[in-house]
């Protein structure tokens, strides 16, 4: 019954009937849980899952379990075992102790300690690892009798049966003896780590050692309590100083206590009880039962910390008095009297060992304010063995007072040595210690850790609750918000779906489906198959819906789109005639495969449809309608056919093969050759473009005339990769098919009257003429970038001399893909090699397998050199290379780098202002380009003209410079001689002197020097003047134009080119006064006297060779005598002229009016130059240039 009871008890028995409890109601009614319209656990799939995750969290939990104190215990058997290795040096390797401690070592690896004898309960309940049981220390003096009473305490110790009678002290942390029994853990330690005596450095190390590890391996609770053993012999021997033995003991629970951190309760045993006179005596007669019972008093928790003493003598004296009251009973049944007066002394006995009990237990109990209470739970008597003489203290001080001899006594004191009999310690340790094992406090360190580990793990699980409910219920709301949008959208569409089916277009009914289907979409579930975690926690419905939107989609196409397909095909045949070439054809032919299932060619049939759909719908359709119209197609046409909804109208597919049969097969095999390699060749095809083929450089060279973009390819059809890949086996193909077909797409119009190789041939031609035709419009459209300035065309030159420079490239380019024949070492190889070229070209599966004769006459034209090579032979000739000479590309390009060495030895030289070189790089440059096909020989010559402009015009601005600076000299020298006075200045009374009016008008003046160029200007000017190039250079022209003035006054002062201002004038008298007898002007020592008569002119020149030369007029009359004017200095007949009154100056004529105290004299001035030097308004409008 007990058995049972323990079982029913088990908890391995209640978690497992918790987890069958647990997956029964996951089974049977998880399918009863919705959360809305939506069961999570209705799939049993999901409910088997969700048991097998029950079943395998707690086997996890489980196994972590066992590992980890698996583990723990491990690690401390490590220790024990480590602790013995000095003992275990010492011995024999066959002694019984190595061979012991083998063994156990062998045993306590995986030993679990428990109570239950039943195998089938032994396995249910959870055994106890070593370091789970309750632990108790045992401290004691040597010899007071611990190790005895653990022997004999009637514990149960399983090994013992596996290591011998021995087990009851087993090999542990050194000096320290383990008992190990299957409800609680002894260590039993040495008494000198209890009190250390000798060696007190050695003493101490081990015991904080002792208790390191304690707390090492048993961090929340290192031990359940303390168990103290006094021996009766140590407290009335008189040998033993009881005060420093209860120091040293309460030091050591102190230190417990300070050092693992928690409380524990703390026992008390006085051992060897058998030593008071009278002990077997009086209980000689005790049964089994009655000696397993305790002896002694226990004191509860508030006894224990507050009033020990007083408490355990209250106790020990009720003890006594029991003891005096069972006397009688006891002496009763003894028969001798030597029995009955030893079992009568016996009370008095114990009493007076309570007094030496209670001094003990007074020391023990001894505190500051600064220890930790002991917690004394009892103070208890016990006698393990019954050897050794018995302490009778009455007959020791009768021994000590009367000198008796101890022959007298010793037959009293002499004791059996045999009597094993233990008493008082089974139920102490059973119904006592073990009962409080749990009284001892956790490590508080520990404590703290586990609780906050515990909170955190209890806050984590329910966050982790509540961040899945929180979920759950949020894809609830989304799923419920999804269903009514797909709701609402359905709704809508089924109000839409009248308007399709009245007035049904194939597009729109594509459009139509397309919508029905993407119903089931929303913007927060971009993929359906994959939706967001919002959206699932098993409450996910887009699956579903998805399935119904496909579903639905499929019925539309089938029900609606298929009979608008044909509908089409038949639209297309009645639209379409045999003059449309291969579109009436393939109109023919899809509308015959609608009736013939057998020639049904469904991605024929997909291409043709999309072709004439994309064509009517050019203006309107988008590219996603083309990918949905093209996805229903692909759909409706996976069958393999499609079922018509016009009936069959023979007339018009009569009157169509009639038109077809009129028309060229060639043209229509190209045709038909173009439409297939435009739907899929496009994307596979390397594109060519000039970018592509003269490099990342060719922006920097060249532009388009029409303003595209260089990236810009030509029709990918016309490159040589897809003549090659493309075209080519797509023509091949197609003339096959042509031919295969003739008859069911013809029927009686077919016509077998060329072969397969003309069409072939001649379909061919067609496309080398085509192909001739792009590349000239592709080509004609390139244009050099025109340069700005001599920079520039430099930039250019350099880039065009590269040897892979974008102009290469892109005559390289064009020569590639211009050629077109046929690799030449395949035919001028066997005829066998074609073959091979045919499978790598894929070429020879599109062939008849008629044998190699066929083959060879099938690709008999392809093997010739085609047109398109002989139109663009110019190119190849640069490109190619013959017996390892260079290209002769290679020419060019070296001679416009000589033309790009020139530039820069020119903007050198003007720089420098040294001899420009010789320009010898141009003739071999136009040589070279000459060459060059079109578009290319008029783009590098008009490249040519540009550079020479350009390099003229940097010639022309550094002149230009540098006569600036030049002119800025003399303008500077000019200027200082203009404000030194007359004639530029009317009024001032000083002159400018000749010297220095030559040094600004003269022929060796710095004007005249200026002009003619000299230096680094002379160079610049290629030997001409400034004249010659302001005659033919405007900005010359507009920059000196006032440097005319300058030789305009040198005509009129320097005459006959002399070096300095020199002129020959005359003067005539033209007006007397009749009241003046005559005039007389006199100048530089000359005179000319003139009186009424004739009139006859005097000469002078000018200047005088005096500085300070007189110019003067006189009059003389009988009324004034003698009257006049006059002026002196190197300028004075000019002063003298203009003191008169000027009337008339034109040509080299000067008329003047002089008034002479009111008689007036008119002289006239004519000099010898054709510009009048004595009009003086050139001069006095100079300003210095």
């Amino acid at each position: 019954m007990k058995k049972i009871l323990y079982f029913l008890g088990s908890r391995s028995l209640w978690v497992m009937l918790g987890i069958a409890g647990l997956i029964i109601l996951v089974w049977f009614i998880g399918p009863l849980i919705s959360i809305g319209e939506i069961r999570p656990l209705a799939s049993k799939v999901i409910r088997l899952a969700v048991c097998a995750a029950i079943v395998g969290i707690w086997l996890a939990k489980a196994i972590f379990r066992q590992y980890r104190e698996s583990r723990r215990n491990a690690a401390l058997l490590k220790e024990i075992r480590a602790a013995q290795e000095p003992i275990l040096k010492n011995a024999s390797d066959v002694s019984s102790m190595s061979r012991q401690f083998a063994e156990m070592d062998k045993v306590l690896k995986n030993a679990k300690f428990s109570k239950s004898k039943n195998s089938l309960l032994a396995r249910l309940e959870e055994g106890q690892y070593l370091y789970q049981m309750p632990w108790y220390v045992v401290l004691g003096a040597a010899g007071s009798g611990k190790t005895t009473a653990l022997k004999r305490s009637g514990l149960n110790f399983p090994l013992e049966s596996t290591l011998g009678t021995s087990v009851s002290g087993l090999a542990g942390t050194r000096d320290c003896d383990w008992f190990l029994s299957d409800e609680i853990v002894l260590l039993d330690t040495a008494g000198r780590l209890s009190l250390h005596d000798n060696h007190s450095n050695k003493d101490s190390n081990d015991w904080e050692e002792f208790v390191s590890l304690l707390k090492r391996y048993r961090p929340k609770q290192p031990i359940n309590g303390v168990l103290v053993t006094v021996g009766v012999d140590d407290l009335l021997g008189g040998k033993t100083n009881i005060p420093e033995i209860s120091a040293e003991l309460r030091k050591r629970i102190h230190e417990m206590h300070t050092k693992l951190g928690i409380h524990f309760p703390v026992y008390l045993m006085i051992t060897k009880l058998d030593l008071l006179h009278g002990f077997d005596k009086f209980f000689d007669h005790l049964t089994e039962e009655q000696r397993n019972q305790y002896l002694g008093i226990s004191l509860s928790d508030t006894e224990g910390m507050e009033t020990p003493i007083a408490t355990a003598s209250n106790a020990l004296s009720e003890v006594v008095d029991k003891l005096r009251s069972s006397m009688l009973g006891t002496i009763h049944q003894l028969e001798s009297s030597e029995d009955k007066a030893a079992a009568f002394a016996f009370p008095e006995e114990f009493e007076r060992l309570n007094q030496a009990v209670l001094s003990l237990f007074k020391e023990l109990s001894k505190s500051s304010k600064f220890e930790q209470p002991i917690s004394w739970r009892g103070v208890y008597f016990s006698s393990g063995t019954q050897t050794g003489q018995h302490f009778n203290p009455i007959l020791d001080g009768l021994q000590n007072d009367f000198q008796l001899s101890k022959k007298y006594l010793d037959s009293d004191r002499t004791k059996t040595q045999n009597n094993e009999r233990s008493f008082f310690l089974n139920r102490l340790f059973s119904d006592v210690i073990l009962s409080e094992a749990n009284l001892a406090g956790e490590n508080k360190s520990w404590f703290v850790k586990k609780q906050m580990l515990y909170w955190l793990g209890i806050g984590a699980i329910v966050t982790i609750i509540a961040a899945c409910l929180a979920m759950m219920l949020n894809s609830y709301s989304n799923n419920r918000s999804y269903l009514e949008q797909v709701g609402d959208k359905a709704t809508k569409l089924s109000q839409e779906a009248k308007k399709y089916t009245e007035a049904p277009n194939l597009l729109e009914t594509v459009t139509f489906a397309e919508h029905v289907k993407d119903t089931t979409g929303s913007k927060e579930i971009p993929d359906l198959s994959s939706p967001p975690l919002s959206y699932r926690m098993g409450l996910y419905q887009g699956g579903q819906m998805e399935d119904v939107g496909e579903s639905a989609y499929r019925r539309i196409l089938q029900d609606n789109v298929m009979p608008l397909i044909s509908f089409k095909l038949d639209e297309l045949l009645r639209t379409t005639s045999g003059s449309d070439g291969i579109n009436g054809y393939n109109a023919l032919k899809a509308y015959l495969m609608m009736y013939d299932k057998e020639h049904f060619d469904a991605a024929f049939m997909q291409n043709w449809l999309m072709t004439n759909l994309s064509k009517a719908e050019s203006s309107g359709m988008s590219d996603q309608q083309k990918k949905s119209v093209e996805k229903a197609l692909n759909q409706i046409l996976s069958k393999q056919s499609i079922t018509p909804s016009v009936p069959y109208d023979e007339t018009l597919v009569e009157r169509r093969r009639q038109e077809i049969a009129q028309r060229d097969i060639a043209t229509m095999v190209l045709e038909d050759t173009i439409n297939t390699v435009t739907l899929s060749g496009k994307e596979v095809i390397t594109s060519v473009s000039f970018s592509s083929m003269g490099g990342v450089q060719s922006h920097l060279l060249f532009r388009r005339k029409t303003g595209r973009a260089l990236k810009e390819p030509i029709n990918f059809i016309y490159t040589k990769e897809a003549y090659i890949t493309k075209v080519l086996p797509a023509m091949v193909k197609s003339a096959e098919q042509f031919f295969n077909e003739d008859n069911w797409v013809l029927g009686s119009y077919a016509s077998q009257s060329q072969s397969k190789a003309t069409v072939l041939s001649d379909a061919q031609k067609l496309y080398f003429s085509n192909y001739i035709k792009a590349w000239n419009n592709y080509l004609s459209d390139l244009s050099l970038v025109v340069p700005k300035s001599s920079r520039e065309s430099i930039q250019i030159a350099k880039l065009l001399s590269e040897k892979n420079s974008p102009l290469v490239n892109i005559i390289k380019g064009i020569s590639d893909n211009t050629t077109l024949t046929i690799d030449k070492r395949i035919t001028d190889k066997a005829d066998s090699k074609i073959a091979d070229w045919l499978n790598r070209a894929g070429l020879s599966k599109l062939l008849d397998a008629e044998g190699e004769a066929n083959v060879k006459n099938e690709l008999a034209a392809l093997k010739l050199a085609t047109p398109v090579d002989d139109a663009f032979a110019d190119f190849h000739t640069l490109t190619e290379t013959t017996n390892d000479q260079p290209p002769a590309i290679n020419s060019v390009t070296e001679a416009i780098n000589d033309l790009y060495v020139y530039l820069v030895a020119v903007n050198v030289a003007v720089e420098k202002g040294v001899d420009l070189p010789p320009d010898d790089p141009f003739v071999k440059y136009k040589a070279e380009v000459n060459r060059l096909p079109l578009p290319f020989r008029p783009m590098l010559d008009s490249f040519s003209e540009i550079i020479l402009k350009n390099t003229d015009k940097i010639v022309d601005e550094k002149l230009m410079s540098t006569l600036e600076k030049q002119l800025a000299t003399v303008t500077n020298s000019c200027q200082e001689i203009h404000q030194q006075g007359y004639p530029f200045d009317r009024g001032s009374e000083t002159n400018v002197a000749l010297e220095s009016f030559s040094n600004i008008f003269g022929p060796n003046g710095m004007y005249s020097k200026f002009t003619n160029l000299s230096g680094e200007a002379a160079v610049l000017a290629r030997s001409e003047k400034l004249e010659t190039l302001t005659a033919k250079n405007s900005a010359f022209k507009d920059r000196f134009a006032k440097l005319n003035d300058i030789a305009t006054i040198r005509q009129g002062y320097f005459d006959k080119g002399s070096e300095t201002p020199t002129f020959d004038f005359t003067i005539k008298v033209l007006l007397l006064d009749s009241s003046l007898e005559s005039v007389n002007v006199s100048y530089a020592g000359k005179s000319y006297v003139y009186s009424h008569g004739p009139v006859n002119p005097a000469t002078f020149t000018w200047p005088s060779k005096e500085e300070n030369a007189l110019a003067k007029i006189d009059v003389s009359s009988p009324q004034i005598n003698s009257a006049g004017i006059s002026s002196t200095g190197p300028w004075s007949i000019f002063r003298l002229i203009e003191k008169g009154k000027i009337i008339r100056q034109t040509g080299n004529t000067t008329v003047v009016e002089y008034n002479i105290q009111g008689k007036n004299v008119v002289l006239e001035f004519t000099t010898s130059t054709a510009f009048n030097p004595f009009n003086l308004n050139k001069l006095r409008n100079f300003q210095c240039v």
